[in-house]
């Protein structure tokens, strides 16, 4: 997975994001229990200010290998979601990411994949 985050990369991963609309925002749903209030978290207010280190747990999950958030939630930015509403969007901190339990073929079909590009 790239670490950019452009509009349009991030868009198109939104569609399956319920979990961090459901969260209300809490850093609880990375599921570590940690919660984070809204002052400790660095707000963006356009994806090209967001460092290259941060993405949603969408662009996690589509990583290859899949990961999954290893820390609290470390920014938020405010943009339209794939539909044009306004939404806020947790952003986690890549380094921090831990991939996800995978069996020997999916990793062998992962391998496979990354092969092929």
């Amino acid at each position: 997975m790239s670490a950019t985050n452009s509009a349009a990369a991030v868009v198109d991963g939104t569609s399956g994001t319920g979990e961090e609309r459901a969260a209300g925002g809490a850093a609880a749903a990375g599921g570590n229990g940690a919660a984070v209030t809204a002052a400790e978290v660095r707000r963006y207010e356009r994806w090209s200010d967001v460092p290259a280190g941060l993405v949603t747990r969408t662009r996690l999950a589509d990583a290859d290998p899949p990961r999954r958030p290893g820390g609290p939630v470390r920014a938020r930015v405010r943009d339209f979601n794939w539909r044009g509403k306004p939404e806020t969007f947790d952003l986690y901190a890549v380094a921090e990411s831990v991939p996800t339990a995978a069996t020997g073929r999916q990793l062998a079909a992962a391998a496979q994949r990354r092969a092929e590009v």
